[in-house]
C-alpha cells in the first residue's frame, strides 16, 4: 500500500502545474527519489528503520518552494491517501503528512508571527511545537543539532539576516 500511495502521490505532484517545475527541477532521477519516499514513509507509518536522509536540509535547498506549494502538497497527498487507503488508514497518513508539512515549511520559513501579533495560546503552542518534532526515529543529538542549526537559518531568513558560515 505504501508503495502504491508514494507513486501515485508524485504521479500527481508530477503533473501538477504549479509542483511539476519544482519537483522535476529537483529531482533528475525519479526511481531512487522514489525508493527513498517508500522508506521514509515505511520509517514514519511502521517505524521501520529503512529511511536514510534528511528531508529538512532537501527541502530548505529548494528555493523555489513557497509557502503555497505545501497547501497544494497537501491537497495531492490528501486526495491520493483517499484513492488509495482505506479510510481510517488514509487520515492516518494524511494526519502524518500534514504535521510533516507543517515541520519543513517551520524549518525553511520560521515560525509564523500569529494573527494579530498575539502570543499563542496553549492549543496553538501545542500545535506548533508538535510540528518541529523530528519524524521519523526520536529525538538524539544529531537531531538537535539539526533542528537548532534549521531553526537558527530560518530565522536569520524570516529577517533578512545573513547566515553566518558554518
Amino acid at each position: 500500500m505504501i508503495e502504491e500511495l508514494v507513486h501515485g502521490f508524485y504521479g500527481r505532484v508530477r503533473s501538477d502545474p504549479e509542483l511539476g517545475s519544482v519537483f522535476e527541477g529537483a529531482i533528475t532521477d525519479w526511481e531512487p527519489h522514489l525508493a527513498k519516499m517508500v522508506d521514509f514513509w515505511s520509517a514514519v507509518m511502521l517505524s521501520t528503520r529503512r529511511f536514510k536522509g534528511n528531508p529538512v536540509m532537501k527541502h530548505n535547498a529548494l528555493s523555489s518552494v513557497t509557502p503555497e506549494h505545501f497547501q497544494t502538497w497537501l491537497g495531492l497527498f490528501r486526495e491520493n491517501a483517499r484513492d488509495v487507503c482505506p479510510a481510517e488508514i488514509a487520515e492516518e497518513f494524511i494526519k502524518r503528512a500534514e504535521t510533516i508539512a507543517e515541520s519543513l515549511k517551520l524549518a525553511k520559513f520560521g515560525v509564523p508571527v500569529p494573527k494579530g501579533g498575539v502570543a499563542y495560546t496553549p492549543d496553538e503552542a501545542v500545535k506548533v511545537a508538535g510540528a518541529i518534532t523530528p519524524v521519523p526515529g526520536g529525538v538524539g543529538p544529531m537531531t538537535i543539532a539539526c533542528l537548532l542549526v534549521n531553526t537558527f537559518t530560518a530565522a536569520c531568513r524570516q529577517h533578512g539576516v545573513a547566515e553566518p558560515e558554518a
